[in-house]
């Protein structure tokens, strides 16, 4: 805060002088277990040079990174409109399938896009998730082995993601 005030903030990037969101970043950042700069850098203009000026671990490099390339896929699907329709499974199928680390969804999440609460909510809940039933078990129900029992176990997950809220009777907070 003090940097700010004195102007400083623009000697490592002059999008930090003029943010008025990092404060908020930061609270979620610590709220959720996140390194706090990070979470003021991201509002950089030029986050992945200033990452490197200041010598960020490479995987908080890693997370500031993929954050950057979370907000480009949800700016480039015009997901802003319909994230909203989207069953827990979709989330979780595209954040799982662009292999984005957790802690890039949840910086991505301290943003405050218009997303945050489906971010945080993976993050906090869907993506630990497991099917109810093992591949062990459905090898001894006659499953063959091989690719198609990974396919039914991801499948069965997602389901059980769709349905988690009904079967918690609402109650759980996820």
């Amino acid at each position: 805060r003090h940097l700010q005030e004195l102007g400083a903030l623009s000697l490592l990037d002059k999008g930090l002088q003029g943010d008025q969101r990092w404060c908020r970043r930061i609270h979620w950042a610590l709220r959720l277990g996140l390194p706090p700069l990070p979470a003021l850098l991201i509002g950089a203009t030029n986050v992945l040079t200033l990452a490197e000026r200041l010598k960020l671990s490479h995987h908080q490099h890693l997370w500031l990174k993929e954050s950057l390339e979370i907000q480009h896929f949800l700016a480039s699907k015009k997901l802003i409109n319909q994230y909203s329709n989207w069953a827990p499974s979709q989330w979780c199928d595209v954040l799982e399938s662009n292999n984005w680390q957790p802690e890039s969804v949840a910086l991505t999440a301290c943003i405050g896009l218009p997303a945050w609460h489906k971010l945080l909510r993976w993050w906090g809940c869907w993506r630990h998730i497991k099917p109810e039933v093992s591949a062990k078990e459905l090898l001894e129900k006659g499953w063959l082995p091989g690719p198609a029992i990974g396919r039914e176990l991801r499948h069965r997950r997602l389901e059980q993601v769709n349905n988690y809220r009904r079967r918690q009777g609402q109650k759980k907070n996820c």
